[in-house]
């Protein structure tokens, strides 16, 4: 179990995203607790969704949901599980704040990839090869190594992807240092948590409020 949050406390965590803010979902539920055990790289946050705010003064996100790339939700759709304990949340902004042209792109891929569809198929590879990595670590490792042969570009991604996909272009400063560590086809949830801060700050975590 997680820290369990009051509604007080629940609500500064809410109200102190920013546009462009990717939230990042520890779950223990049966789900959350699937992805994590084809996809574990061994960090102590077991990383299995992740999210960005949009804002428009109803805390609206947006996240590849299992139906659609850039699906729209509100961050209160987690208000139960995360005031119960059931999930964590941590917080990550761009560096030095994001810009009004990042905002831009985010916003226009967003609108470009509102009905894309989720890629099932990606997260049916990153579990096989947890379960081999399981059984033979050299050879999981090596497998693992390989490009998803499911990863398709911007048009059918699964969540991780997404929340970095958006910020291609530019000068690439929030891109690109995550794809260093992590190549965007192979980038899980845990990947995406352990690359981050190479171009995110941590601003907000559940478990501290």
């Amino acid at each position: 179990m997680f820290k369990k949050l009051s509604l007080e406390s629940w609500i500064k965590f809410a109200t102190g995203f920013y546009k462009g803010d990717i939230g990042i979902v520890s779950d223990i539920g049966i789900v959350g607790s699937l992805i994590v055990f084809g996809t574990d790289n061994g960090d102590s946050f077991k990383a299995c969704h992740a999210l960005t705010y949009a804002g428009d003064g109803i805390g609206l996100i947006i996240e590849s949901d299992g139906k659609n790339t850039c699906g729209k939700h509100l961050i209160n759709d987690y208000m139960k599980k995360v005031m119960e304990g059931k999930v964590r949340m941590q917080v990550f902004r761009p560096k030095g704040g994001i810009t009004p042209d990042e905002i831009n792109r985010i916003e226009t891929f967003w609108e470009l990839h509102k009905d894309g569809r989720y890629n099932w198929w990606t997260n049916f590879w990153f579990g096989a090869w947890g379960i081999v990595n399981k059984i033979n670590r050299p050879f999981g490792s090596w497998l693992s190594s390989l490009k998803n042969p499911a990863y398709k570009d911007g048009s059918s991604t699964v969540c991780s992807q997404t929340a970095v996909l958006q910020f291609k272009g530019g000068d690439n400063r929030l891109y690109n240092p995550i794809v260093a560590k992590c190549p965007i086809e192979n980038l899980t949830p845990e990947e995406l948590h352990s690359a981050i801060t190479t171009a995110f700050d941590l601003v907000m975590d559940t478990e501290t409020l």
